[in-house]
């Protein structure tokens, strides 16, 4: 019977460090990997963006979406996106967010496409945001008309 408790206690012991293992490495392939910084960018449409978005600089990953706030203003919506971009990232400030999708079934991105400004943007500012245009909601847009 002491034997048993003893094999009951070591198994226990193996589940619960197995456990902890694997919530150590999932939170490090959530993309927090280190210090960042936040920048903003506003949308009126975010149609495929939510947390954890891929955030591109020329195609190369630098962060990722932190936070979407629907901001109301003139009878409006807008979407506000945090975006959380590896610390000290140089973003010059006449650069452009663009909301892209490399094919027709592929994911949303924000690609940050390089602009020619000296003056870099501040942590914490926005930047111009340009939005994707979505060949589904287009065609579908020309069917009603027909349809009409």
């Amino acid at each position: 019977m002491r034997r048993e408790n003893i094999n009951y206690f070591a198994v226990g012991i193996f589940v619960l460090s197995m456990l902890a293992v694997f919530f150590v490495v999932l939170y490090r392939i959530t993309g927090r990997t280190g210090p960042t910084d936040e920048y903003y960018v506003m949308y009126s449409n975010i149609t495929g963006v939510k947390y954890g978005t891929p955030v591109l600089y020329e195609g190369y990953q630098i962060g990722q979406v932190e936070k979407i706030e629907p901001v109301h203003k003139s009878g409006r919506t807008r979407y506000r996106l945090g975006l959380s971009v590896v610390k000290d990232w140089k973003i010059p400030s006449d650069s452009v967010a663009h909301l892209v999708a490399s094919g027709l079934i592929s994911a949303i991105t924000i690609d940050i496409r390089e602009g020619k400004s000296t003056a870099m943007l501040q942590p914490g500012s926005t930047m111009l945001g340009h939005e994707a245009i979505n060949v589904f909601t287009a065609i579908n847009d020309v069917a009603e008309e027909l349809q009409g």
